[in-house]
């Protein structure tokens, strides 16, 4: 369990000695410089998988050049500590998600290549304790029924194409990670909760969609869709209504029980979902920003002092 805290105001109050005060701050900026750290060898990380899988399209090559990343990786973890096991770390990282995408290109079947990454980053991450990997696996899961992500031209896309049972998915996956983080000794307690968190975000991003678009659940697997756009079982308002009551229930859970990030989720996706509704069926105009705007000057300002206390997890 981490704290928030104002180290500064409670050296003040007299509540921490000077001495401890300053082995704090070291400690807290030893943390920053780690997680700065560990986010540039993340996208080195993914770089380098990427540029990999660029050279060698064909899969082959490429998934030889992974399984020699990853079967490294195994030799040295475990044998090895400080910088070598650092290195191993990032050479499961890298083989990893070049296996996960060129075990796909051989497969060449959309959803048995996500399968196929889910279970190969799923596997990496117990074996490399890896937070990037653990936070991946879940994604590529989504993958499985049919979300995806897209750029092009200076526009993002994010298609989620069961919503309905993305949220059920996922909203047992949380549970499972939550559950799993009470009773597992670190890390494997932190994976866990980092697992629950990813689940927590696809859940909210399934509500999205559906309050947008509404569903029809199990169209994926129906075959080719008819011509003509037809009207969800499922309509958009209510996955909007459900998603609202949702947020409120897991925002007031995370306030009572201390867990920042589930507060700070339900906020930010609170918000999300109150301007999607409010533009969907009001539009932008003067009164609308004006009124949107007061809105999230009012959730934000709760929020700074919600965080300004307590803890987090």
């Amino acid at each position: 369990m981490k704290y928030l805290i104002d180290i500064d105001d409670l050296e003040r109050q007299g509540v921490l000695k000077p001495d401890v005060a300053a082995t704090l701050r070291d400690r807290a900026g030893e943390s920053v410089v780690s997680s700065a750290i560990n986010v540039v060898l993340g996208f080195g990380a993914i770089a380098v998988a990427a540029g990999v899988i660029a050279l060698f399209p064909s899969g082959w090559l490429a998934t030889a050049i992974g399984a020699g990343f990853v079967a490294a990786a195994c030799a040295v973890m475990g044998r090895a500590s400080g910088s070598w096991g650092q290195l191993a770390g990032i050479w499961m990282v890298v083989g990893a998600l070049t296996l996960s995408v060129s075990v796909g290109i051989l497969i060449d079947r959309p959803l048995w290549s996500a399968a196929a990454a889910a279970t190969i980053l799923s596997a990496a991450a117990v074996l490399s304790r890896s937070h990037l990997l653990t936070a991946l696996a879940p994604l590529a899961l989504a993958a499985v029924i049919g979300a995806s992500a897209g750029y092009w031209d200076a526009c993002y896309e994010v298609a989620v194409r069961e919503p309905a049972v993305t949220i059920a998915l996922f909203a047992l996956l949380a549970l499972a990670g939550w559950q799993a983080a009470r009773v597992l000794p670190p890390p494997a307690c932190d994976l866990a909760l980092t697992l629950a968190r990813m689940s927590v975000i696809l859940v909210n991003v399934g509500f999205w969609v559906g309050s947008l678009c509404g569903d029809s659940p199990g169209q994926l697997w129906r075959g080719p869709e008819p011509a003509g756009r037809l009207d969800p079982q499922i309509p958009a308002v209510a996955f909007a209504a459900a998603w609202a009551v949702a947020l409120v229930v897991a925002g007031w859970w995370g306030a009572r029980s201390g867990r920042r990030f589930m507060v700070n989720a339900a906020a930010t996706f609170g918000a999300i979902n109150f301007y999607s509704q409010w533009f969907e069926r009001l539009g932008a105009n003067p009164l609308t920003v004006l009124g949107g705007g007061l809105v999230a000057i009012a959730v934000g300002s709760a929020l700074l002092r919600y965080n300004a206390h307590g803890r987090a997890d």
